[in-house]
């Protein structure tokens, strides 16, 4: 699932396109690449940063390079291919003299964005803490970023294609000989396992944001014994399905808006929520399913701002606010084949397989739920993938991952594309997981800008210092119920 690390928010009379489910932000404007690769596999080799970055953020010390692996691993009893590819990776240096063996690496959300193009969300919040004692990779995902190859969907230009692009785009990366195959989650595992081990390190610490919790959740799986430990930020749960499962997190956002409304002084949900509905019912009524689906997500990205209420106000007054906006943004740094690649083989491919519970659509309206139960995330959906045509991945891709190593799962009140009950998910397969919930939060916490980060930063850095050791975490009595005034 593909997750932004910032919700877009509205100037009050503006729309903005919301952000995307499972991914983060990226601003390359990199076309189609390909390269055959010759390296050795396993081999990493350096290069100067002003390969991947000209970002005046990037740290002193900074030093990046490619590791060479193969298409496809071996795996499940197959034999590596011989055909290779190269994942770039940027190596932020600890800031103080003595660092720890036990590097953080950062797991990028999407799927389909930049890690490495995502250094300024790092370095222009309060995450720097990361790279306090331990040094922090960002490492892009093949067939992503800097990677070699990287493919776009030159066919379009924003996050969902139509029918015939991505139709057109599929046939012409074939035509090229990519195998769709190897774009899969546990294929990119595999790649972070062996540059752990090129790097010569025993372990070192996963964070995931978003789809890349997933990511995380599967090297895991692959990979225990190189993990010492995991944060995982904004979670997207392999037993939880990328797009049959979209309408259970709309409605848990739904209901959380309701909730925020009842906690403030001058919102009155028993007005809201009929209003919400009618606005849907009379869209519906005059054929505009489509601005329906954009209203819903419009208030859910926005689940955690006060805009929110007169937006729906304003919406209720004149739907053409809503009627005359884009279904689609601009995505200039979105990767779609490796994205189509992993969401259609692993979540497309078992749809409906999923460990949550019920429809969670109650006390909704029979045309509110006629709507949400067509809504998916950014450019996947049921007929994207069937446009895309690629094989199932292994069921596995379906199944829980049960692990006792220390683990974070940090959870943002307000997220409306992983909502907290994904995270608690999670955590019911984890006994040495720690669970804490930013009630002021939206999707994907360590990146955000946030009036309680000292408290979130404090948690973190605290389990990253001692991750066996039982978290205090009395400062988030301090963190109030959030209210819309």
């Amino acid at each position: 699932m593909s997750l932004t690390h910032k919700p877009n928010l509205l100037a009050f009379g503006t729309l903005v396109m919301a952000t995307a489910l499972l991914g983060g932000c990226n601003q390359s404007s990199k076309s189609d690449t390909k390269k055959e690769v010759t390296s050795k596999v396993g081999t990493y080799a350096s290069v100067d940063c002003s390969t991947f970055t000209k970002s005046k953020d990037l740290p002193k010390g900074a030093s990046c390079g490619y590791l060479t692996v193969p298409e496809k691993h071996a795996i499940k009893g197959q034999s590596a291919s011989k055909k290779t590819m190269e994942i770039a990776v940027l190596k932020i240096p600890a800031t103080k003299t003595e660092a720890k063996a036990d590097p953080v690496v950062y797991l990028q959300g999407g799927p389909g964005y930049s890690a490495i193009d995502s250094l300024e969300d790092f370095t222009q919040s309060k995450a720097k803490y990361l790279w306090n004692d331990r040094d922090f990779y960002l490492v892009d995902q093949r067939g992503t970023g800097h990677a070699k190859p990287a493919y776009k969907c030159t066919e379009f230009n924003t996050v969902k294609g139509s029918i015939e692009q991505v139709k057109a785009c599929k046939a012409r990366l074939k035509a090229k000989g990519v195998d769709f195959s190897a774009y899969q989650s546990v294929q990119s595992a595999h790649d972070f396992i062996m540059l752990r081990k090129a790097l010569k390190l025993d372990s070192w610490n996963l964070y995931g944001a978003s789809y890349g919790t997933r990511l995380a959740e599967t090297i895991i799986r692959e990979d225990s014994q190189g993990v010492r430990s995991v944060i995982l930020d904004g979670v997207f749960p392999i037993e939880v399905n990328g797009l049959s499962d979209t309408p259970w997190a709309t409605y848990a956002t739904l209901d959380r808006i309701v909730a925020n409304c009842d906690a403030s002084i001058n919102c009155a949900s028993e007005i809201l929520k009929p209003m919400i509905e009618s606005i849907i019912e009379r869209l519906q009524n005059q054929g505009e399913e489509q601005a329906a689906i954009r209203f819903v997500n419009y208030i859910a990205s926005l689940a955690g701002d006060a805009r929110v209420v007169p937006l729906i106000l304003a919406i209720d007054k004149d739907l053409n606010i809503i009627i005359n906006e884009k279904d689609n943004e601009e995505a200039e740094g979105y990767f779609a084949p490796m994205a189509l690649s992993v969401v259609c083989a692993e979540e497309y491919a078992f749809l409906n397989q999923t460990a949550l519970e019920g429809r969670n659509d109650k006390n909704w309206s029979t045309t509110t739920t006629l709507t949400v139960n067509k809504m998916f995330h950014e450019g996947f959906d049921i007929d994207s993938c069937k446009a895309w045509d690629v094989a199932a991945a292994d069921s596995i891709e379906t199944q829980a991952v049960t692990s006792n190593l220390p683990i974070l799962v940090i959870n943002g009140g307000n997220d409306h594309q992983t909502p907290p009950a994904w995270g608690e998910l999670v955590v019911k397969n984890m006994p040495n997981a720690q669970l804490f919930t930013n009630p002021q939060g939206g999707h994907v916490q360590l990146t955000s800008q946030n009036p309680y980060r000292n408290c979130i930063d404090g948690i973190t850095m605290a389990f990253l210092a001692a991750p066996d050791q039982k978290i205090k975490t009395q400062c988030t009595s301090m963190i109030p119920v959030f209210k819309y005034n």
